[in-house]
């Protein structure tokens, strides 16, 4: 008689499939980690440096910058959906881009108050 293994499954019998955005948690070594500390990075310097920063707009600059990832993969999503066949899922994503965005201005207002020199693109 063999050995069994329950509730072990070998990684050969199924592919792995990478995921970069799981429950909240985004992978270290993907692009999406790298555009928001380069985006985080970005805000800081324009806020006036890390040095005067409080933790109320620490936490601001980090949910944004998370937000902002949430609006471009969105937009992503909208942008390469080649029809609309499901078109509750693409009102769905609409909608919450939407409000994701401006919960994303609205942040990014609170932060230009206390800003300086926070200029529009």
């Amino acid at each position: 008689m063999g050995i069994t293994t329950w509730g072990k499954k070998h990684r050969a019998e199924r592919p792995v499939k990478k995921k970069t955005l799981t429950r909240g948690k985004i992978d270290k070594r993907s692009v999406e980690w790298q555009f928001i500390q380069a985006w985080m990075k970005d805000l800081v310097v324009d806020l006036g440096g890390a040095e005067g920063l409080t933790t109320v707009q620490r936490t601001v600059i980090n949910t944004a910058a998370r937000t902002k990832l949430y609006v471009d993969k969105l937009d992503e999503f909208l942008i390469t959906k080649h029809s609309m066949v499901d078109q509750a899922l693409t009102r769905w994503a609409l909608e919450q881009r939407t409000k994701m965005a401006m919960n994303l201005t609205r942040n990014l207002e609170r932060l230009g108050k206390r800003g300086k020199n926070l200029k529009a693109p």
